[in-house]
């Protein structure tokens, strides 16, 4: 059986599972359970009954491509189960790890056919024998057949399914767009070994392409230039290592094989067109390839293709020591090409120039390296000659925030607030875990040291994107893109929304919520709760004087009293009402997402408000109908359930608004929370245990006083009956009188 790769956590040992290649890991799962499964699932049942239109209603379109995904799954793993044990096919071979037997069927069988029609032929998978070689390790087979096939051994998986797949396995031919269902599409040997941590493997694989690159032009460009696309490296499993090889080494969290690689890549050779066959740079894209040899070592800034940089991948991985390697490194490169351009500058007239620029990166959007969105490049000013070196390192810095730690991907994510939304509060313990020591990490990197004297110290943290969200106007996020430019958030507001209670609790961030509570929420706060209770006593007032209106009677106070109680509500509610539009239109992402007791608290103030407003129509209504009877003081109205049912909805959300506001305060707050978890968790336990025994009780005692009714519904009507008497009884128990 062929072996698959499992994610590499921090300081995990890598984890190999002897299953079948296709299989894929359920995305549904929970992140720490690395074990792909393929689910029993009789798809062909559920398609009939959506094609007769019984499911129709009932199944979403989502999970109809979820099931379409796991058919061809298990079917593609069917035909490649089948087709290696057969002794007539080289994947057999392989798999028994028998050199001389293979040497001798490809002697035999390239008499008849073509190197590419033996060597490169696909399984339903899309790879040939040599990536099955180093997918079960068997490098002996592997430097073989490099070292004598090398230009096919720099080929990835492809995105087509051979004809002998379409041919044995029919119902393959019904699945539409198969390019994006195809597993490993664009890996490659090198990402394999990479992702093993096998250095020797990565090292001699690199050195083998650079020392014969006369004889096989372009092999190293063609396997450090690769980008893994297939479904198995979606970027929402658990296998997503972004896609070119030095992406897959930041989460093989080896640090000596990123270097390896790194270095590599940014010292590719010059590309020529002329080099290359026409089939070749429709694969590698010969404009896209000058464009990545022209940055050099500024590859470490390379996106994936959703926008991911390298520091990105080490948050979703949590590699603490890999993302501070990573840094320094980058820290490195720039310190060097600023230095260098320097000395450029100043050699013609010996006198430094005003600015400088390093290369920009943005033109590479177009051949998909540098995806997502990039903030405005600082341009760096002349510095001081005896300042020189610090200017070099402030510069540096700079410019790896720049490029790194401020970098957006497509989902407008930095990899500070990228650890913040990943934390979700239904992950199991040692994921959290895991997740909030590397929102941990990234609050110590957003730290700047000022002074340390023996026992103290005092630092400052940068708050641009912990608590101050991103400006869009700062990015290259286009003007028309409005609902992007929206969903721009800080951290602690991703911490909020997930309701990552284990990361507010870190003391950097308390205290940034305390802080910006006491200064500015703590008011707004407290003027708020004072206008809900200004609104619950008017309420209170306009319920207790329900029959007073305006009249022409000499007691006018109490009616003019009334009539401004209604103004006054009125006003208010239209003030909320407005300023709550005008919130949801300028942050419609922010009210997707709410959850908890602010959401609570919205359905609250809805509440109120078209509680009242039925209140006033109606109201309204039967202060003009010809059943309305005037007195002196009072009036009675025709609708007068609807009026008096409308305002007791009102006044009850009106007063049980006052909760959330009593879970602010320090005195009532814990109080509070205490009550929520025994309403939210201690009664429906309490009511699962009650339901069974009334239940039960009331059928036994519906049998005991059945009197024989034939009626079809006499005997429901009966067990509900008793079930209302014994919740009665429960509610106000009969107490006798002692004997």
């Amino acid at each position: 059986m062929t072996t698959r790769i499992f994610p590499i956590k921090a300081n995990d040992e890598m984890k190999v599972n002897n299953e079948p290649s296709i299989d894929f890991t359920d995305t549904n799962q929970n992140s720490s359970n690395f074990w792909p499964r393929i689910l029993s699932f009789d798809f062909k049942k559920v398609q009939r009954l959506i094609e007769t239109g019984i499911l129709r209603l009932f199944l979403t379109r989502s999970a109809f491509d979820i099931g379409s995904e796991k058919q061809f799954n298990e079917l593609i793993l069917e035909e490649q189960t089948e087709s290696h044990k057969r002794d007539d096919n080289l994947f057999y071979w392989v798999r028994q790890g028998d050199l001389n037997s293979l040497k001798d069927k490809i002697k035999k069988a390239l008499k008849n056919l073509s190197v590419d029609e033996v060597i490169d032929a696909r399984d339903a998978a899309g790879g040939n024998i040599i990536h099955q070689a180093y997918l079960l390790e068997n490098y002996k087979i592997g430097h073989w057949l490099v070292e004598t096939f090398p230009f096919i051994a720099q080929k990835s998986y492809t995105n087509v399914l051979p004809q002998e797949a379409l041919k044995n396995k029919p119902e393959l031919s019904d699945f539409k767009n198969v390019e994006r269902l195809m597993p490993y599409t664009g890996e490659t040997i090198l990402h394999m070994v990479i992702v093993r941590r096998n250095y020797d493997e990565v090292r001699w694989l690199l050195d083998f392409y650079k020392d014969h690159k006369d004889s096989v032009p372009h092999g190293l460009v063609q396997l450090l230039t690769s980008n893994a696309t297939g479904k198995f490296f979606d970027k929402n499993g658990n296998f997503f290592y972004g896609g070119y090889p030095l992406q897959f080494a930041v989460c093989s969290n080896s640090v000596e094989i990123f270097d390896l690689v790194l270095s590599f890549t940014s010292s590719l050779d010059s590309y020529e067109d002329d080099d290359v066959s026409a089939e070749d740079q429709d694969h590698t894209n010969s404009v896209y390839l000058k464009e990545l040899q022209s940055l050099g070592p500024n590859v470490i800034f390379m996106r994936d293709s959703v926008g991911n940089t390298v520091l990105h991948l080490c948050v979703i991985h949590c590699l603490e020591d890999m993302y501070s390697h990573v840094y320094k490194t980058a820290e490195t490169i720039l310190k060097r090409e600023i230095k260098l351009l320097y000395t450029r500058e100043i050699v013609p007239d010996r006198r430094p120039a005003a600015t400088y620029e390093l290369k920009d990166l943005s033109g590479l959007k177009e051949h998909g390296i540098c995806l997502g969105y990039n903030i405005e490049p600082k341009v760096l000013k002349r510095p001081q000659l005896d300042k020189f070196e610090e200017w070099v390192n402030y510069e540096a810095k700079m410019k790896v925030d720049e490029r790194l730690v401020q970098a957006l991907n497509m989902d407008l994510h930095s990899p500070l607030t990228l650890a913040a939304a990943q934390i979700n509060s239904k992950d199991i313990p040692e994921v959290m875990t895991q997740k909030v020591d590397m929102f941990k990490f990234l609050l110590t990197m957003h730290k700047t040291m000022l002074y340390d004297y023996s026992v103290v110290a005092f630092t400052e943290i940068d708050l641009m994107g912990l608590e101050i969200k991103y400006e869009s106007k700062h990015y290259d996020i286009p003007a028309s893109d409005q609902a992007s430019r929206r969903k721009l958030r800080s951290a602690i507001d991703w911490l909020c929304v997930q309701g990552a209670e284990q990361a507010i609790i870190i003391p950097d961030v308390r205290l940034i919520i305390e802080t910006k509570w006491k200064r500015c929420g703590l008011a707004l706060f407290v003027f708020e709760f004072f206008v809900n209770i200004f609104t619950v006593t008017s309420v209170t007032l306009i319920s207790i004087l329900l029959n007073v209106v305006p009249t022409t009677s000499p007691k006018v106070f109490i009616s003019g009293f009334t009539s401004v109680l209604y103004l006054v509500v009125w006003l208010i509610f239209i003030v909320v009402l407005f300023v709550e539009i005008l919130a949801i239109i300028r942050h419609p992402f922010k009210y997707s997402n709410i959850k908890g007791v602010s959401l609570f608290h919205v359905y609250c103030k809805a509440l109120k408000i078209v509680s009242f407003l039925v209140f006033c129509v109606f109201r309204l209504e039967g202060s003009g109908g010809s059943g309305t009877q005037l007195t002196d003081d009072t009036l009675t109205y025709q609708n007068d359930l609807a009026v008096k049912l409308s305002l007791a909805v009102c006044l009850l959300s009106s007063w049980i608004h006052m909760y959330y506001y009593l879970m602010a305060f320090e005195s009532t707050g814990p109080f509070m929370l205490t009550l929520a978890r025994i309403i939210g968790s201690e009664i429906p336990n309490f009511l699962k245990f009650y339901i069974i025994i009334i239940v039960a009780f009331a059928c036994g005692l519906a049998l005991l006083a059945d009197n024989g009714d034939c009626g079809p519904l006499y005997g429901f009507s009966n067990v509900f009956q008793i079930i209302w008497v014994l919740i009665q009884d429960t509610l106000h128990p009969t107490i006798s009188p002692s004997l």
